[in-house]
């Protein structure tokens, strides 16, 4: 593409051929700019895309570490009620074996 570009250029710049020839240069010269401008609009689209995925996939993972840490909690709550139920019981084991002596 930049060899195409030079070439324009350098035909443009020498100002050789018919008044025809340099139009239509002239022409060829705003197409390859329009294509460039468009191409580099492309590439900032694709930059933005992969950008804001990146975003995504950081929240993503920013979630799930929430949700760990949450079921985590969750489990040692769990433990915790389990060891309060079983000191219960012991302590009503305990109860009713003086009770029924």
């Amino acid at each position: 593409m930049q060899a195409a570009e030079e070439r324009v250029a350098k035909r443009i710049a020498s100002g050789g051929g018919s008044s025809q020839q340099r139009q239509k240069r002239l022409r060829l010269s705003t197409l390859l700019d329009n294509e460039l401008d468009e191409a580099m609009k492309r590439r900032k689209l694709e930059e933005d895309k992969v950008e804001l995925h990146r975003e995504e996939l950081q929240l993503r993972r920013d979630e799930l570490a929430q949700q760990k840490r949450q079921q985590e909690l969750l489990c040692e709550q769990i433990q915790q009620q389990a060891a309060q139920t079983e000191a219960i019981l012991r302590l009503l084991t305990s109860v009713i074996g003086r009770s029924g002596k």
